[in-house]
């Protein structure tokens, strides 16, 4: 594996507000490592491909203005300086204005004591609407750590193998040419059901064919987008729903379908175990909108948050 080396310093302004530890364990999913992220010791690290060309976006805080600093890293020399710094914005959702989010949640007596304290955590996204699909079915109806270890493997067997500055190896998620090319057989060797592998390769055939780029889907409504994705086998309505939120940002977006949203509208709104799909549905249009899928994004890192701080404080 060639040596990377920086190929660019850029300093890229921080949007307001703009919490960046708190942002940073979301994107990787309060773990060190967690699929193509990296986050150990306030420096967060991303091996994505821009332009074509695989790269690690290297980031920390500015310590003297409020802004971060991006290090293009890479083996060979990168001139795509301004495509990396948008794909940065995107990827970490400064884009998205959320002053009238923060004075909504104020608002609302249930969610600012659960969130209020979470301003400052930016919509954060996958590089491409591939990624998302993919790691979708591949969590699907399996355990978090079980589909943690698929992906790592998928990712292993299919990535570019890129190594950070400081000796760790990064995967680039992989082009879907690449699983088209090695076929189905080749994925069911990474302990993929038979159904899971068909639908990988039928998504990565597609993504091929640039139907799912985010030229294509971005223009699209919210119930446009869902239609299109769930004619795909594999694809459910809440698969879709969390690529609308997680990979094209649409901040209104929301899983009704998700159980554990269900069973935190019940109990902090309802006093009771869960709601129905039907009635969170219902529920969040009347008092959520326009800001559905930020308010679940934040729910669920006030969970992850939680129990963080619960490990933290057994050991």
């Amino acid at each position: 594996m060639e040596t990377t080396k920086i190929q660019a310093l850029i300093q890229v302004p921080s949007p307001i507000p703009f919490d960046y530890f708190k942002t940073m364990r979301f994107q990787a999913n309060y773990r060190k490592r967690s699929g193509s992220d990296y986050f150990e010791n306030g420096i967060y690290m991303k091996a994505m491909r821009i332009k074509g060309q695989p790269v690690i976006l290297e980031i920390r805080q500015s310590q003297e203005s409020e802004s971060i600093e991006l290090r293009i890293v890479s083996p060979s020399v990168f001139t795509e300086h301004r495509a990396a710094a948008e794909a940065l914005s995107q990827l970490l959702g400064f884009d998205l204005d959320l002053t009238e989010f923060d004075n909504f949640v104020k608002r609302d007596e249930v969610l600012n004591p659960l969130i209020g304290d979470l301003k400052g955590l930016r919509l954060t996204r996958t590089a491409t609407v591939y990624e998302a699909l993919v790691s979708a079915i591949i969590g699907q109806q399996i355990s978090a750590a079980v589909a943690g270890v698929i992906r790592e493997n998928f990712l292993e067997r299919y990535g570019s193998p890129l190594v950070t500055r400081q000796g760790t190896t990064l995967y680039v998620f992989p082009e879907p040419e690449v699983i088209c090319k090695e076929g189905i057989d080749v994925l069911r060797t990474l302990k993929l059901s038979g159904k899971k592998a068909e639908y990988i390769y039928e998504i990565s055939q597609r993504a091929a064919l640039k139907e799912l780029d985010y030229d294509v889907l971005c223009p699209l409504t919210n119930d446009e987008v869902i239609d299109q994705l769930t004619q795909i086998r594999g694809i459910g309505r809440w698969t879709a729903e969390w690529v609308l939120l997680r990979s094209l940002g649409r901040l209104d977006a929301i899983p009704s379908g998700d159980l554990a949203l269900q069973r935190m509208v019940g109990m902090y709104y309802f006093g009771t175990d869960r709601v129905t799909e039907e009635e969170l549905g219902a529920f969040a249009l009347k008092y959520w909108a326009p800001f559905r899928g930020l308010i679940t994004l934040y729910l669920f890192a006030f969970l992850r948050e939680s129990r963080e701080r619960l490990l933290e404080a057994a050991n």
